[in-house]
């Protein structure tokens, strides 16, 4: 087997976070069919998941080192891996962590359990990186079909893209493209492919995707990338009013020392009570991987991400998982649940917390 058809798993480095290690074993779970003995393969890292077994020193250990490295080499042989055959169907998963895209290629076996093929990732430029979520997870769907090309193009049966960004279903027949995406959809019309929604959860090309070592140093957002990460879901410029929060009345096309300084300022304002389960990076508060959002920029950062053009006012368990990308605050659910309610009682207008 062509070792670069799984660079994407065997480069995949050894957790260094809790998060990562649930990452990793929630990515081998869904082949975990077709991995002989694997709960007693997987137990010196499941034991690391409970409660205050973690740290960097348990990590190393040979148990689960060895377990780590076992899980890899399990995904390039059989029975899991199968050679490509042009006789069978192919199904494609692709997802775009906002740093990184990736792809899995899969076919089934005569029971009709899908199988890997191939795995690619690949990480963002930091141009990429300023897209809409909507580009971002077209470019996995292009990235996919270009790395794939010989056994994706020609297909009497069409080859099924699943991706858990519903709106990417009717790119196919969408009327009103922009010039990037134009030329995308001109690569994607020599493939007979159709484009399907899978929960985030359910989909294995979630994890390669968010791989840490494809966010490249420092942590899961960097400080200097804050801004851009916080408006990057779309276009936002306008739809905020600029009365409401002076954080948004600026042009969000890069992050502003301005508005990191507003940023950092506002975090400075967290009780003492909140920063107890908190750690402080570069100024900024985060609760494990994601970054935490004290009481006053709440409301905000779920108006961002509900009201972004190209998400459409997603419902509530969408704009959870849009805000839950990055950020992180105690009942959070619950904030949604209100903003949208109130929402829908003043007919789609907003609200000051």
């Amino acid at each position: 087997m062509d070792q670069e058809k799984l660079a994407t798993i065997l480069d995949w480095p050894l957790p260094s976070s809790l998060k990562q290690l649930h990452r990793f074993l929630g990515f081998c779970n869904f082949y975990r069919r077709f991995i002989p003995k694997f709960s007693e393969l997987a137990r010196p890292l499941t034991e690391l998941t409970k409660e205050g077994n973690f740290n960097s020193d348990n990590i190393q250990q040979l148990g689960p080192r060895a377990s780590f490295l076992a899980l890899k080499r399990c995904f390039s042989a059989a029975p899991l891996l199968h050679h490509f055959d042009f006789e069978l169907s192919r199904t494609v998963h692709v997802d775009s962590s906002g740093y990184a895209v990736a792809a899995v290629l899969s076919q089934p076996d005569q029971a009709g359990k899908l199988h890997p093929v191939s795995f690619y990732s690949q990480k963002l430029t930091d141009r990429e990186r300023g897209w809409a979520i909507f580009d971002l997870e077209l470019l996995a769907i292009v990235e996919a079909f270009e790395q794939w090309r010989a056994w994706l193009m020609g297909t009497t049966e069409p080859v099924q893209v699943y991706s858990n960004h519903s709106n990417l279903c009717h790119f196919t027949t969408a009327k009103n493209l922009t010039p990037k995406q134009a030329r995308w959809a001109s690569f994607l019309d020599g493939f007979n492919f159709v484009i399907l929604h899978i929960a985030g959860k359910a989909n294995p090309a979630d994890a390669p995707s968010r791989r840490p070592d494809l966010l490249g140093e420092g942590p899961l957002i960097p400080t200097q990338a804050i801004a851009r990460r916080m408006v990057s879901v779309n276009d936002v410029g306008g739809i905020i009013p600029s009365k409401s929060f002076n954080l948004y009345d600026l042009h969000f096309q890069r992050p502003t020392q301005e508005l990191l300084d507003y940023f950092i300022k506002n975090y400075d304002k967290v009780s003492q009570d909140e920063r107890k389960a908190l750690t402080e990076r570069d100024k900024i508060l985060w609760f494990q991987d994601w970054i935490f959002v004290p009481s006053t920029l709440r409301t905000r950062i779920i108006q961002l991400f509900h009201d972004a053009p190209t998400v459409g006012h997603p419902g509530i368990a969408r704009t959870l998982a849009l805000v839950t990308r990055s950020f992180s605050w105690p009942g959070i659910r619950k904030d949604i649940i209100r903003f949208r309610r109130v929402r829908l009682d003043h007919g789609g207008g907003g609200f000051t917390q």
